[in-house]
């Protein structure tokens, strides 16, 4: 006699499927300390710090003037140069 097959639980579906990480933002913390955050953001998302979502999560969680400074350094750059200008 053949046992009979229930499906997964909606639980163990729920688990398995990717979960949505927010993105941090600068707060009243310093550019490098903000970079450190997005790094480990990165990471748990699984994607390279030039990624361009990662990108644009990191120049929407800075404070005003320093995104207005990135923009006009140029998104185009690896993130770690945004950094390194705001910074220096």
């Amino acid at each position: 006699m053949e046992r009979p097959t229930t499906p997964p639980s909606t639980s163990r579906l729920e688990s398995d499927e990717k979960e949505e990480i927010p993105a941090p933002t600068q707060g009243d913390g310093t550019v490098s300390e903000y970079f450190e955050l997005i790094k480990m953001f990165a990471i748990a998302r699984n994607e390279d710090l030039d990624d361009v979502d990662i990108k644009v999560a990191f120049i929407l969680g800075l404070k005003l003037d320093y995104a207005k400074r990135a923009k006009e350094f140029g998104f185009k750059k690896p993130l770690k140069e945004i950094v390194e200008h705001l910074v220096g």
